[in-house]
C-alpha cells in the first residue's frame, strides 16, 4: 500500500480523538513537482472551513446521498483513504510563497505524494 504512514496519520486526524485538539500537525508535501506546506485538518472541518462555503452545498448533497443508500465515508479505511487536507496552507515556489501571508485550505490526493516530512514551512520567521 502506497504512503501507508501519510494515510494512517491522517486516518488519526480525521478519528479527531487521537491527538489533543490544541495539536497542530504541520507537513510539507512533494506534489507533482512543487511543494505544499500546511496544517493537517479533518475532511469534515475542511468542508466546514469558511473558505469552502461555496463547495460545502456540494459536499452536504454528497453525503445525503451516501446516507439515503446506507453508505458513508470511511474516515479510516487506509484502503480507501484517498485526500489529505490542510490549512494555513501554501505553495512553495523557490523562495516565494503563495498566498504571500495567511493560508489557504487545500485538498491534495495522497496517491499525488512523491514525498513528504512532518512540519510546515515556515516564512515568518
Amino acid at each position: 500500500m502506497k504512503h501507508l504512514i501519510l494515510k494512517a496519520i491522517v486516518a488519526n486526524v480525521n478519528l479527531g480523538d487521537v491527538y489533543p485538539p490544541e495539536q497542530v500537525i504541520g507537513i510539507t508535501l512533494h506534489v507533482n513537482g512543487g511543494l505544499i506546506s500546511g496544517d493537517i485538518i479533518s475532511r469534515k472541518e475542511y468542508y466546514e472551513h469558511s473558505q469552502n462555503a461555496l463547495i460545502k452545498p456540494f459536499y452536504d448533497a454528497i453525503i445525503k446521498s451516501m446516507e439515503d443508500e446506507n453508505e458513508s465515508f470511511d474516515d479510516e479505511d487506509l484502503e480507501t483513504l484517498t485526500q489529505i487536507h490542510l490549512k494555513n496552507a501554501a505553495y512553495i515556489n523557490g523562495s516565494q510563497r503563495i498566498p504571500l501571508r495567511g493560508g489557504t485550505t487545500i485538498t491534495v490526493l495522497i496517491d499525488d505524494v512523491s514525498a513528504f516530512n512532518i512540519g510546515s514551512l515556515n516564512f515568518d520567521k
